[in-house]
């Protein structure tokens, strides 16, 4: 059974379900966010730096899941630093640990804190990582750039 919902949650934003995808007797939902007016917010972080930090590697961007924060990664993180000689930033995502909290909370809109994030400290590349939200969040991104 294939069908089409469109629900409105907020005032500015419409979540449409397209596609549908049967997994057994269960069927799940896969949405499309719409938000306009995306606002980033200022994202708190930490860095770590190897021994012999290598500035031409693009740094590597780490983002927690659900009801974690940017201390999940930090015994991975120091250990990344020493082994890959390379810049490790671990973030808190919106409404989550040192980071502001807000009444927005997406995939789109902590990717937009991503993209804030980089032009910030004028980073042109970097790889990304996050478990659970914030893989989601990071597989946003990189599906869209802008």
């Amino acid at each position: 059974m294939l069908r089409s919902l469109t629900v409105k949650v907020r005032p500015n934003c419409l979540i449409e379900t397209p596609k549908w995808c049967m997994l057994g007797k269960h069927t799940r939902c896969y949405a499309s966010e719409q938000e306009p007016n995306l606002e980033p917010i200022v994202m708190s972080t930490d860095v770590f730096d190897g021994p012999k930090l290598d500035v031409t590697q693009p740094p590597l961007i780490t983002m927690h899941g659900l009801f974690g924060s940017k201390q999940n990664w930090r015994g991975i993180s120091k250990a990344l630093s020493q082994r890959t000689n390379r810049r490790i930033y671990t973030v808190d995502a919106r409404n989550h640990g040192e980071s502001p909290h807000t009444t927005v909370h997406s995939s789109a809109s902590m990717s937009a804190d991503v993209v804030a994030f980089m032009k910030a400290r004028k980073l042109e590349k970097a790889c990304l990582m996050g478990h659970s939200m914030g893989g989601r969040t990071m597989m946003y991104f990189a599906l869209n750039p802008s």
